[in-house]
């Protein structure tokens, strides 16, 4: 499961993100928010897939210079 930490990130990368916490600065509420990031890790854990799985993307190499953890 992945989440982009704003909206733009989100709009780029569709097929690859499964949640947009930049809703939050947006205006959506925090409690709206938690639900609907709550509800989708239920989902997921109990079975749907996730947007990778969806679009089968099985590998995903990170490209960052320097050490990556």
């Amino acid at each position: 499961m992945k989440l982009a930490t704003n909206s733009e990130l989100a709009a780029k990368k569709p097929h690859w993100i499964d949640f947009d916490a930049g809703r939050l600065i947006h205006g959506l509420p925090m409690a709206q928010m938690l639900e609907q990031f709550v509800d989708l890790i239920v989902d997921i854990a109990d079975g749907a897939p996730a947007r990778n799985e969806v679009n089968d993307f099985r590998e995903l190499a990170i490209f960052k210079s320097g050490v990556t953890l």
